[in-house]
Order: structure tokens, then sequence, then C-alpha cells
């Protein structure tokens, strides 16, 4: 049996396919990586030298869509030639079967299939990860140029506008400088209205990566980040919403640059699409929502301690910044869901709530509030410029129809002033659960919200559900990544198989007009493939079928024409 096999004629056959193959693939994925590269370049995101390097660092991507059309069409042009120019009716004639004649674009397509898999699962993430280094790498040239203009930097949710800027060299650790002088900082909130402002004489912008922080900081980001960090010379400080302003030297926490790369799946090797299904808080906007589900479990379980601690002394003492304390008087902390916030009930009914501030000088301030409320966010959260990224749990203690006590004698009704309102913020516990509860995982801090069962407050129920919900919705993604790369990867063969029978069932057309007899039919099976994908993402497995029914209809479509041409 093996002595009968066209060894010859397969050679012949699949070297004139795997030519045609590569050379339209080159020509097609060259003209698909300038297309990505041009936005990039245009938004002055790289020079143009980076801009061949990218284009170079672009063409293993692009190869995942360029390889099955690229691959169908030259197994279209190859057996087209061989039909029109008789080959393969003499084959047929000396009693080769067509399965036979059609072997090596069987071969050529598995082969492609299986370097299609290989890019998908290890190289192309990785060049993808070169790509945004290269652009990353930039940052610091993009923020000059932009200052330069006038136009602000941002970096994070703060803007920097500087009177004169200056790129030095970078220095020997591989650590990019950047001197701003008349600076300005601001940051503003969700209704663009301005929480901090920052002014200095000066300021170093600093650009290096993770690898260069100290290890109890370099933890909270990955190996590939690139980190920001400017530190403020003669700076001076004002918090629009406390009225708290301070003269200082101030370095900033580190601050990881925005990495689409990184934080989107579709980026991410095989082995790293198995690792995040294992753990979830990897993506930055899982991990966002886990550390909101440890904010409230830790404010839960502080609030707790501080009703137990009620309930023995008829009051509550939290520990604020630069030494000072504060002591409430109450009879219970209540919590109000739609407010998101915890009522402080004054000891009597119609009394009001006494609040102690206490000074490291052993002085003492008194008030008496109508109404009192705690409300927990992170520190991070509170100041931007605050010098740890790690984060702590903080309270704020906002008092409504103030009454100022005299200083002789706590809860003397005689008032020395009245005010509307009055704020403290930066409040802390004594023992915060928060540092604790960051470091567990999103399965275990969901299992801990469980475990309060009707004890738990809706604010901690809705975090463990928007937290549960986003780890399905993450789950659901890389089931249709993996289940579209493979489809993606049999589409290779099925597409140079369809290719080759349909040049060799119009033989008398011509090659474009073959072409698109199988380029319409491929054309659908990716449209079915990534329409399956989405609905995977959305839906879950119900989308599957819909995935794999482009490879599958592909298939019968190349099983109809193979037996009618067979039969003729």
């Amino acid at each position: 049996m093996w002595a009968r096999m066209p060894w010859t004629l397969w050679r012949y056959i699949f070297l004139e396919v795997g030519r045609l193959v590569l050379i339209s693939t080159a020509v097609l994925v060259t003209v698909i990586a300038f297309a990505a590269t041009v936005k990039p370049l245009a938004d002055g995101k790289l020079t143009a030298v980076d801009a061949i390097r990218f284009m170079g660092y672009a063409i293993p991507p692009m190869l995942a869509y360029a390889l099955p059309f690229a691959a169908g069409f030259g197994a279209t042009l190859a057996y087209h030639r061989l039909a029109q120019d008789n080959e393969v009716t003499a084959c047929f004639a000396g009693g080769v079967s067509h399965l036979r004649v059609l072997a090596p674009a069987i071969g050529v397509g598995a082969v492609l299939a299986f370097a299609l898999l290989e890019l998908n699962a290890q190289i192309i993430p990785r060049f993808l990860t070169r790509m945004e280094r290269l652009i990353t790498k930039d940052v610091a040239q993009v923020m000059v140029r932009s200052l330069e203009q006038g136009e602000p930097a941002h970096l994070g949710n703060v803007e920097f506008y500087a009177d004169t800027v200056s790129q030095l060299p970078p220095a020997g650790d591989g650590v990019d400088r950047i001197l701003l002088t008349g600076v300005v900082a601001v940051q503003l909130d969700q209704d663009g209205q301005i929480e901090f402002d920052m002014t200095a004489e000066r300021a170093w912008v600093l650009m290096f990566g993770a690898g260069l922080l100290p290890e109890d900081q370099r933890r909270d980001f990955r190996p590939d980040d690139t980190v920001v960090r400017v530190r403020f010379l003669n700076g001076y400080l004002y918090n629009h919403r406390t009225g708290a302003q301070n003269n200082t030297d101030l370095l900033t926490p580190p601050i990881a640059m925005p990495n689409a790369f990184q934080d989107d799946p579709k980026f991410l090797t095989s082995g790293g699409l198995r690792e995040l299904r294992a753990e979830p808080e990897r993506m930055n906007w899982i991990d966002d929502r886990r550390l909101d589900l440890a904010r409230d479990l830790a404010a839960s379980d502080t609030i707790s301690a501080l009703q137990d601690h009620i309930r023995d002394v008829r009051s509550a003492s939290l520990d604020g910044p630069g030494g000072r304390s504060v002591r409430i008087q109450t009879s219970a902390l209540v919590w109000e869901r739609k407010q998101d916030r915890w009522r402080a009930d004054p000891l009597e009914p119609d009394g009001l709530v006494e609040i102690e501030l206490r000074t490291p000088g052993g002085s003492t301030e008194r008030y008496g509030a109508g109404r009192a409320y705690l409300s927990a966010k992170l520190s991070t959260e509170q100041d931007p410029f605050a010098e740890s990224s790690e984060g702590s749990l903080v309270f704020s203690l906002d008092l409504y129809d103030v009454t100022i006590r005299p200083g002789v004698q706590a809860g003397s009704i005689a008032a020395t002033n009245d005010v509307p309102q009055m704020k403290f913020e930066g409040l802390t516990a004594p023992n915060d659960p928060f540092r604790a509860l960051r470091r567990k995982s999103s399965a275990d801090l969901i299992a801990e919200a469980k475990s309060l069962g009707d004890s738990a407050n809706n604010k901690i129920v809705r975090a463990a559900e928007r937290l549960q919900s986003d780890i399905n919705k993450l789950g659901r993604e890389i089931t249709s990544k993996q289940h579209e790369r493979l489809a993606m990867d049999l589409s290779c063969v099925v597409m140079v198989f369809t290719g080759a029978l349909m040049a060799l069932r119009l033989r008398a057309a011509m090659p474009l007009v073959v072409y698109l007899w199988s380029f319409f039919p491929a054309l659908g099976t990716i449209i079915l493939i990534s329409s399956g994908q989405q609905t995977t993402h959305r839906e879950g497995w119900i989308g599957l079928p819909i995935l794999w029914a482009g490879v599958a209809g592909l298939a019968a479509f190349a099983a109809v024409v193979f037996l009618k041409l067979r039969k003729h």
C-alpha cells in the first residue's frame, strides 16, 4: 500500500501550495500590521523608527487573522494552476484518487493549524506585550509633548500642568526622568469638581519597571507594569473637601500605567488563561471589585467591634490624623442603606450626639450634633497623594446642626457657637482588619461574606454579588476565548481544503472567481466564530453551538463539494 503512495506528487503539490501560502500570508499580514501601526503613529506615541519595530512586533499577532484566509487563497491558486495545466487530470487518469490529490492541502492545513495553535498559545501574547512596551516606553515623550503644548498630562486620576518641562537621560537603573517647574496637579471627582490640588516649585516624574519597587510594594503590581511616581519639592497641598492645607515635599504612591494588553484575557497565553480562571483577581477590574468587598467587610467588622464597645461604655473611639483622637458618645450605630453610612444615635432620645476631639497637646474640644454619620472608604480613595499605595480603612464623621461646647465641662447645654456642619476625615480604628482582608482571594472574601448570612448589611451583599458576577463574566470570557482559538485553528484546515476543492471544481473559471466561492463561506465561518465567542461571553455555554457551527458549516460545505467532485 505504501509503495503505491504518490510521494513525488505529494511533495510537489505540498511545496507549491506552501510557496503560495507563504507569499499570500506575507503580503496580507504586512498590510494588516501596517494598518495596526497607523493609529499609534498618528497619535504621536511612536517615532518613525519605532513604527517600523512596532510593525515587526505586530506581524505575529496579525497572523491569527491573516493566516486562515491567506492559506485558503494560496491553496486555491496552487490547485487552480494544477487544474488548468491538466496536471490534476493526468493524476486522475493515472489512477490517483481525489482524496490523494487533495492530501497535500490537508497536510498544509494541519501544519498551519498547529502553527496557529502555538501562536495563539504562546507567541502572540508575548509579541503583544512587546508592542505595549514599545508604546509605554515613549510615555515620557508623550507627556513632554503634551506639557510643552500647554495641555495636561494624566497619571491615574490626577492631571498635571507645568510651566517648563525637561526630559533628562535615563538613570543607570533604567528610570526615565522628567523635571517639571511651576507645577500644578489636580484631582477631579466624578462630577468634575476639584477634590485636591497641589502646587510646587519643582517636581520629578520618575518612570520605571515594577521590578524596581521595594518588595512590600512590588506585590501590588505585575512584573511588566510601568510604574510612575512624582516627587513634589516645596509643595502646597490643599484639600477642597475639608479645607486642610499643608506645606510639604511629597512623593506620590506608585501608579501603574494603564495596560490594555494585560487587562484583557485575549492577550494572555493559554497557560495564562488557565491561571486566570484560578486567580481572577489578576484582572484589574476584578481586583477593584475584590478590594471593594474587602473594604466593606473590614468596615462591617470595625463597626461590629465599635458596637460591642458602645454596649459596654456607651461610646466609641477612633484615631485621627496627627495624633488626634475622636470619641463619640452614642447609644448605637445604625446602618442606613440608601445613604451608604452608619447613623450614630444619641444617648437620650431627644438629645445630641456628644463628640470629643482630643489633640496631642492634651487639649479637648467638645461638640454636640443633632445628627452624626460615619462612612468608610480607603485612604487611597480619599487622598491621591497618600504616602502608601496599599491603602487602609478610614472613616469620615459628618456632623450636622453642631453646637460647640465650652471646654470646661463635657455635656454642658450652654452653647458658645453653632455651625451647620462639621466633618472629620482620616479616622481609623485601632485594629484595621482591611490589611488582612485585602490579602485574601476573591473566593475567600465571597465565602466570608456568605458566612455572615442575615447579619451582612446590604452593601456587603451587593459587593459580593458584583464580584461574583464579574468573576462569572470573566469565566465566560475565558471559555469563549479558549474555544475561539481552537475553532480558528481547525478552520485553517477546512479553509485550505475548501479552497483546493473549489479550484478543482471550477477549473475553467478565473482564479479570483474561484477564490470568492471559498472566501464567502470562510468569511461566514469567521463571522459565526466571532458571534459565538461574543454570545458565549455574554450568555455562557449557549453560544458554543453558534461558535462551532461556523467550522461545522464550512466542513459540511466542503464535504458536499467533494462528493460532487468525486462523482464527476
